[in-house]
């Protein structure tokens, strides 16, 4: 029997990682009140101090925000976290995809992963369940956002495995081992796929299951 690699990863370009530790430290868009202070002339702005021209627009705020993130995540390249940072400002994001950045923003071994782990949830609590936890229907989006080239099977799974439904309400820890176990799934899917890469030194698009099957016990055991 031969494996072919028919897997294609689809794009994230639109969903980037961004924010870190609290849920209400993600920047929102704009207030209406911010909005229409900028159609205030030049010479207008030009009275104001400089700290109340900060104030004005919340830039202090901003600028604080996201250099307390960028220490606390530390990502390999800060100049494009800061971008992503203030094109979510100027944006605005759902819950749900703050929610995600959160949990992408940072690999699971880093200490900082389980901050944003709690502001993910945080992040998503108190929409339908009154701030009790967040809801089964809301951690299934949640899981298929993370894992969208996944088999919809294993996602499925991760909710009978817990015993919830989508009407359930998760609690934390429930919630914290649900999101774990399916990022665990993409880094072992990761890595078959790098492995599978490795041994078709043909680069034909398939190798015999017997080689992959024998080069992953090895490895794992």
């Amino acid at each position: 029997m031969v494996i072919r690699s028919e897997r294609q990863r689809p794009s994230t370009a639109n969903v980037k990682s961004n924010t870190g530790p609290a849920a209400n430290s993600i920047p929102q868009a704009p207030t209406q009140a911010a909005s229409s202070s900028l159609s205030y002339s030049g010479s207008d702005l030009l009275k104001l101090s400089s700290q109340e021209y900060l104030d004005k627009f919340n830039v202090t705020a901003y600028l604080k925000d996201v250099i307390t993130l960028l220490l606390e995540n530390r990502p390999s390249q800060p100049v494009a976290f800061i971008s992503d940072y203030f094109k979510n400002v100027v944006q605005g994001t759902s819950p749900m995809i703050r929610s995600y950045r959160y949990i992408k923003l940072t690999k699971i071994n880093r200490i900082s992963f389980w901050d944003n782990l709690v502001a993910a949830y945080a992040t998503l609590d108190d929409r339908k369940c009154g701030g009790m936890g967040v809801t089964g229907a809301d951690m299934r989006r949640l899981l298929h956002l993370l894992c969208v080239d996944f088999p919809p099977e294993i996602v499925s799974s991760v909710l009978t495995v817990l015993d919830r439904t989508d009407t359930c309400v998760i609690p934390f820890s429930q919630f914290a081992a649900g999101i774990y176990a399916c990022i665990m799934y993409e880094d072992f899917f990761a890595y078959v796929e790098r492995l599978f890469t490795e041994l078709d030194v043909t680069n034909s698009g398939s190798i015999p299951v017997s080689l992959l099957s024998d080069t992953l016990h090895t490895a794992l055991y």
